[in-house]
Parts: structure tokens; C-alpha cells; sequence
């Protein structure tokens, strides 16, 4: 059995981080890309992705701004925020050809999902600013 794990855990921090052309690529069956999780002030610039999980899951975390992802990953929601407040997506725009169109969404908040819109130019949930 492959062991499920996620490539980047950021978790607890309250200061200020960035990461600049971010590719938490290939997480096992179960996990993600990378989690960020209770944190807050955390910007990311530039993210690719190819798997079939979702690219970033946020849990109880705040102030998070990503922005741009592209990639040729196919999970059922490319962007997971579960009990997080004052994000920002920005720039999706997922590779298609090897995505069926309508097959997955680009952003699914607790209880709302974008569908799948193509390109997601911004994607914000309360005041994300610093």
C-alpha cells in the first residue's frame, strides 16, 4: 500500500511567509498538495500542479493569498477551503485537453464551489489584505 501524504504542511504560523513558483506536485491517494492549516499571512506566488488531488487545502486558516496556478491536474476541486476567512485566489488557469470541461471545480468553500468556469481571474472571501 502506498502511504497517503501531503508534500508541504504549513501549520500554526502567524507571520509573514511567501513562496515564489510553488509545485507541491504528486500527492498519494487521500491527501493533497499542500495544506495550510491554522496559519495566517501566508502568500503564494505561482503554483504548478499535475495529480488528482486538490493543488492547496485550507483548514482554519486566514489572510492566505495565492496567486496564479496552472497545471494539467485533474482532482474534483482544484482549491479546498474548509473553515478558513479573508483568502484570495487569483489566475487560475488550468491546462485543458487532458481535463474534460464541467468535470471539476476550481474553488470549492465550505458551502459553495465555483463549478468549473475555465479560468478563475479572482476568487475572495473576506478581507484577505495585510
Amino acid at each position: 500500500m502506498t502511504p497517503r501524504f501531503t508534500n508541504c504542511l504549513i501549520d500554526g504560523t502567524r507571520e509573514p511567509i511567501a513562496l515564489y513558483h510553488f509545485q507541491p506536485q504528486g500527492a498519494t491517494d487521500g491527501a493533497c498538495g499542500a495544506e495550510i492549516r491554522q496559519a495566517e499571512n501566508v502568500d503564494v506566488f505561482g503554483l504548478k500542479y499535475e495529480g488528482s488531488k486538490s493543488v492547496v487545502v485550507l483548514k482554519g486558516s486566514r489572510n492566505i493569498r495565492l496567486f496564479g496556478e496552472s497545471g494539467g491536474g485533474a482532482p474534483r476541486a482544484l482549491f479546498r477551503a474548509e473553515q478558513s476567512h479573508d483568502f484570495l485566489i487569483s489566475n487560475i488557469y488550468p491546462l485543458r485537453g487532458k481535463v474534460l470541461l464541467g468535470s471539476r471545480s476550481s474553488v470549492q468553500d465550505d458551502d459553495f464551489e465555483t463549478g468549473d468556469t475555465n479560468q478563475v481571474l479572482l476568487y475572495k472571501r473576506g478581507n484577505p489584505g495585510r
